[in-house]
């Protein structure tokens, strides 16, 4: 069997698809999107992140970041997907640290809900907005 990618909370990972789509799937952790890289590794994301995929236009070969990044809110924590691509073509995916803000070229943040950043539906406050670098 392949080697699966392991998504560690805030560490940002560089892969390429072998192919165009993900084949959806139900298992132990919900309904999740298994793709298969580059590389030979396969990764299960959930179908939020496809969407992102989708929506970006990523195809395969093409080189993008996926981190999982575990955000507070009070006393509470969440995790938000969030898959980035830089345009830069190289087909040799690499771990990569992530980025002092968080922040990329072309980069798509997934919460739980459809408005940006809080996934309760709700537009960011100012301190939020401030603290994560979004425009409003």
């Amino acid at each position: 069997m392949s080697e699966k990618v392991q998504f560690q909370t805030n560490v940002s990972i560089d892969v390429a698809l072998k192919y165009n789509d993900g084949k959806e799937v139900t298992g132990q952790y919900g309904d999740q999107v298994l793709y298969t890289l580059t590389d030979g590794r396969v990764m299960y994301v959930p179908p939020i992140v496809k969407k992102n995929i989708d929506e970006l236009g990523i195809g395969r070969g093409e080189l993008f970041t996926i981190t999982k990044a575990e955000k507070k809110n009070g006393t509470r924590r969440t995790i938000e997907w969030v898959v980035a691509t830089d345009g830069s073509g190289d087909r040799n995916p690499q771990r990569r640290a992530p980025q002092p803000n968080g922040h990329g070229p072309d980069q798509r943040r997934l919460g739980a809900g459809s408005a940006p950043g809080n996934g309760n539906g709700h537009r960011p406050g100012a301190r939020y907005q401030k603290a994560f670098g979004i425009a409003e």
